[in-house]
């Protein structure tokens, strides 16, 4: 990505796995250092990144809600 001169990276997801993907965790962490890096529900240690979090359990009470909702008014 820095090869084609980005503004910034949005990493959508998910967890890196450390162990497995080590490497990849620390050019992460090396391109954030030149260019913003923005994870979205992730975390990735060892570096200052910003982050966007979204709460899964109140998005699901939401949902459930809305659809409930919906099926009410579709009854009636």
């Amino acid at each position: 990505m820095i090869e084609k001169q980005v503004d910034g990276i949005i990493m959508i997801g998910g967890r890196i796995d450390l162990v497995k993907c080590r490497e990849m965790a620390m050019e992460v962490v090396e391109v954030n250092k030149r260019v913003p890096v923005v994870l979205i529900n992730g975390d990735l240690p060892g570096g200052e990144f910003h982050r966007v979090a979204i709460n899964e359990i109140v998005g699901g009470e939401l949902a459930t809600e809305h659809l409930n909702r919906s099926r009410i008014h579709a009854a009636t």
